[in-house]
């Protein structure tokens, strides 16, 4: 019987790879195997400012770096990541760029110059989680796209999970967003209590002071509620988790039942999509035609979610989205792109708060919308419950914090099993 060496210890390989390391060893193994990463400097990002040279140019480029890193087409369902820097003037919105971009890894633009049927991927159809992150201003334009089998997602969450479960350091998991302080988070009760005080005594304030200064003490107060709760508003690892764990997708828990894991999965995934701060999206429409209305019902969610939350009255700096999708219960097979979905999700929050946001006097505008991810919930054939769209904003302004990012930080946390 094959044994591996684990801490004075010969372990049997089965036993070995239920352990944390030997579960990490096969993420290092899956991370060099199947994931891709390529990158191009492009100057053009949108497909009416690309010319049609230059799309072919930036096929041609990526099979040669799919060549060189030995890569072939993905076949089934993939996770893809994007990172998209432009330094145009005036760049395009990330829903024009994103759409380009997947068409332009799927399809061969010309049969001539390459003869296959797809590149990364053979159709949008394959995409289950997308995560797109758009930083402007940078000075060197360049896109890096990331994918790999959706399949090692699940498995790469379901360690993390496993990991978490087991870490005691809490104060690295508060740093990357997977828990909250231990002392709570001072500024913002600090703010909270600054806020209060300064509306209960509007009067006075004004009267002693000029109105602007007012009015930039409730922003500066405002600003601090706004980035706690866009912390907060966080989907964790093991929220996720909990998603693909009613679906029966984890390994089983050895201290439960079958019944009894399936009961409090089921519990647990349902707390995950009742959050309060989460936004409850209408169902995605079956027939067609009936997009402007869609359209007409998300921004009436924004519009009501900005209203009962006073601090998301306005945004004081770029945000994140965060989206769960599950299609809808039909008697038919039914898709819809994620890329979709996602920019259907983003012009009707632009229509709410504005396409872009002014951060001071001498900065260069942004748009509102830094990236967003969104993560397909697999439907199974049994499943009868009907689907749903929740999003949550988060963060968008400390770079790429997406849950593969996020994943990979717990995962290569220094940690002794």
């Amino acid at each position: 019987m094959k044994k591996l060496f684990k801490d004075d210890d010969w372990l049997p390989r089965s036993e070995y790879f239920k352990t944390i390391r030997g579960q990490k060893m096969k993420y290092f193994y899956r991370s060099v195997k199947h994931r891709g990463r390529y990158e191009f400097n492009l100057f053009r990002l949108s497909k009416k400012a690309m010319t049609a040279a230059d799309k072919r140019t930036l096929q041609r480029e990526l099979l040669l770096q799919m060549k060189k890193q030995g890569r072939t087409m993905h076949r089934g369902k993939v996770a893809l990541r994007l990172f998209v820097s432009p330094n145009e003037k005036n760049p395009p919105n990330i829903y024009n760029v994103t759409k380009n971009l997947l068409d332009l890894f799927s399809a061969p633009l010309g049969k001539r110059d390459i003869k296959r049927k797809g590149l990364l991927y053979k159709d949008d159809k394959q995409i289950a989680y997308l995560s797109v992150c758009y930083q402007m201003y940078r000075f060197t334009p360049s896109v890096i796209v990331e994918v790999f089998p959706f399949g090692d997602l699940i498995k790469d969450i379901e360690l993390a999970n496993n990991i978490i479960s087991e870490l005691d350091d809490q104060e690295y998991l508060a740093k990357i967003g997977e828990t909250f302080p231990a002392n709570g988070d001072y500024h913002f009760e600090e703010a909270v209590e600054n806020y209060r005080y300064l509306m209960k005594n509007k009067y006075k304030y004004v009267t002693a002071n000029d109105k602007r200064f007012y009015e930039a003490m409730i922003n500066f107060n405002l600003r601090i509620i706004q980035d706690h709760m866009l912390k907060s508003n966080r989907l964790k690892i093991n929220d996720i988790y909990h998603l693909f764990d009613a679906l029966g997708l984890m390994e089983k828990k050895e201290f439960l039942s079958v019944e009894e894991q399936k009961k409090m999965s089921d519990m647990l995934a349902k707390t995950v999509l009742r959050l309060q701060s989460k936004i409850a999206l209408p169902k995605i429409p079956i027939e067609g035609g009936e997009t402007r209305q869609y359209e007409e019902q998300i921004r009436q969610a924004f519009t009501q979610f900005k209203s009962r939350w006073l601090q998301f009255e306005k945004l004081f700096s770029p945000i994140w989205l965060e989206i769960l999708y599950k299609s809808p219960l039909t008697n038919y097979p039914f898709y819809k792109d994620l890329e979709n979905i996602a920019n259907n999700i983003i012009k009707s929050f632009n229509k709410i708060y504005g396409e872009k946001l002014r951060m001071g006097d001498h900065v260069p505008e942004l748009y509102c919308i830094s990236g967003y991810e969104i993560l397909e919930i697999p439907r199974l054939p049994e499943d009868k419950e009907d689907g749903y769209v929740i999003v949550a904003l988060t963060e968008g302004h400390l770079g790429y914090n997406d849950l593969v990012s996020r994943v990979k930080k717990v995962i290569n946390h220094r940690y002794d099993d």
